[in-house]
């Protein structure tokens, strides 16, 4: 399945539970930032710092600590303090 069909995919469902399908964005994401599908890795990047909560600050902390790319790391960095401003919570 390419990257666009399990994006298509996990988007259609969305509505169904917005943090599982911001998870799977998530992980989605590694594999679409070596790839030339920008416009899906500007959308992944857009939908985790808009709606991310707690939950996904959590979960983006737990995958930042399981990759090696620094990159991606530094990618979820940003995304956990842009999170992190929106929620008093966290």
């Amino acid at each position: 399945m390419s990257i666009r069909e399990k994006y298509d995919i996990i988007e259609k469902d969305f509505h169904k539970d917005r943090n599982k399908a911001l998870k799977e964005m998530i992980d989605l994401y590694v594999y679409a930032i070596d790839s030339y599908e920008n416009d899906i890795v500007d959308a992944i990047n857009l939908y985790v710092c808009d709606l991310g909560d707690k939950e996904i600050y959590n979960y983006l902390e737990k995958k930042m600590n399981l990759v090696n790319n620094e990159f991606l790391r530094n990618e979820f960095k940003d995304w956990m303090r842009i999170i992190k401003s929106k929620n008093n919570n966290i």
